[in-house]
């Protein structure tokens, strides 16, 4: 895939099939899931009780202070690396850790912030490390709100009719369509509320995706392969030219005072070798900074422009 990051947010309404696809693609691309369940597991290797996230800051921020004072206080660690549960099986391992520079490393600084904003805080700071270091996919978690601004990162959202999902929570969990139907209407609720306080939007909003899916009279492996082809496909479309894109290139370009070589090529619609060689070769003026960036004034574009179409109207009436 061109997309050496591979960060995959997924969205879903709970027993929607969500969670299946999500577990398929992490297998199939063999990328880490971070969900609900991988936090847990990191709260655990705190000593806290999930239970005890409403009470955060008696409960959970103490422990986190702690941790952080037993750390070699000559040291920034990245928060993920001394919270992910068995770090060597997702690839967190120190030696692997260096490359990237995540949005807050775990100091007292960083402890600080978090005890100022909360749990929201820990995940988004916890989703931005590991979307750092890429081959993630999040479930749930609000990541596709904390990666807004992230390029090339694929936003998926999977539904269904609220009977389906009862029906199919109720087999897999093996529990009563009446306990399914309790814990569905809570849940729908709980993750409402959630993304409206810490995001403000509407999580069912489906301009915040790049796609959709109602999983509804669709059998479950034909969606997971369907899916498995639409990321395929979203990675490589990063090759191709997009003709919007083009344009608003063109429509910041033409205000420009100068322009690197990359720039005026995409401006004019010409290969940069040719611009390279105009510049060496005098026709056109272009300043090289530091030997490696030349810089083309606005003037000598449309100057180069203009002796060209002389030297073309001259050879046309030759």
């Amino acid at each position: 895939m061109s997309n050496s990051k591979n960060i995959i947010t997924i969205s879903q309404e709970e027993g929607s099939g969500g969670r299946e696809i999500a577990q398929d693609l992490a297998r199939k691309l063999n990328l880490r899931l971070v969900d609900e369940q991988f936090i847990h597991a990191a709260f655990l290797k705190l000593g806290i009780d999930y239970g005890d996230i409403t009470n955060f800051e008696e409960k959970a921020l103490p422990k986190i202070n702690e941790l952080n004072f037993t750390l070699n206080s000559l040291q920034d660690f990245y928060l993920s690396e001394v919270l992910v549960p068995d770090r060597a099986n997702f690839g967190y391992l120190r030696q692997n850790t260096v490359a990237t520079k995540p949005s807050k490393l775990f100091n007292k600084e960083a402890v600080e912030d978090i005890a100022r904003a909360g749990y929201n805080k820990l995940i988004d700071t916890l989703i931005k490390e590991f979307a750092e270091q890429g081959r993630v996919i999040f479930l749930d978690l609000g990541a596709n709100f904390t990666l807004k601004n992230w390029p090339q990162v694929l936003n998926l959202r999977i539904v269904a009719p609220f009977e389906d999902r009862v029906e199919r929570l109720a087999y897999i969990e093996k529990i009563s369509q009446a306990e399914a139907e309790s814990y569905l209407r809570e849940r729908d609720q709980q993750q409402t509320a959630y993304v409206r306080q810490y995001y403000g939007p509407d999580c069912a909003n489906p301009a915040l995706y790049h796609l959709v899916i109602n999983t509804a009279n669709v059998s479950l492996p034909a969606v997971r392969n369907a899916v498995y082809r639409f990321v395929q496909e979203f990675e490589t479309s990063y090759n191709k030219v997009d003709a919007l894109q083009v344009h608003r290139s063109y429509n910041r370009l033409v205000d420009q005072e100068s322009y690197t070589l990359e720039e005026a090529s995409h401006l004019l619609w010409i290969d940069q070798d040719i611009l390279r060689r105009a510049v060496y070769q005098g026709e056109l003026k272009g300043k090289v900074i530091d030997h490696k960036v030349i810089r083309i004034s606005h003037q000598a574009l449309v100057d180069w422009l203009r002796l060209h179409k002389l030297h073309s109207s001259s050879e046309q009436t030759n």
